[in-house]
């Protein structure tokens, strides 16, 4: 490993000490089955790799699919508001500190 000088040296995290991190809240929207929202929260296995939990909480989550709304109740948490926000004003989420990135894709007919 290349050697650090500087202010940079002290920022260096090796991967086997613990640090306290600031939890950071998210809003989720366009949740999908919860695949991006795993990802924030981590604390998973997958292909013999485990993932440390990370310090991002979900504090509200949306998505319109049904099917989609089940699958993310079973795998990330029971809530989250499943249908059209533009209809539904008041369940908006709170204001909080980040919001999740949305990747939509649409086909056109």
């Amino acid at each position: 490993m290349k050697e650090l000088h500087g202010h940079l040296a002290n920022r260096v995290v090796h991967h086997t000490e613990h640090v306290a991190l600031p939890e950071f809240t998210i809003v989720s929207m366009f949740s999908g089955c919860g695949g991006m929202d795993f990802g924030f929260l981590g604390g998973f296995e997958v292909f013999g790799r485990r993932y440390d939990g990370l310090p991002f909480r979900i504090v509200w989550a949306n998505e319109h699919n049904v099917k989609a709304c089940a699958t993310y109740r079973r795998n990330i948490s029971k809530d989250i508001f499943c249908g059209d926000v533009g209809m539904r004003s008041n369940r908006c989420p709170p204001r909080r500190t980040c919001s999740s990135a949305v990747f939509l894709a649409k086909i056109f007919q």
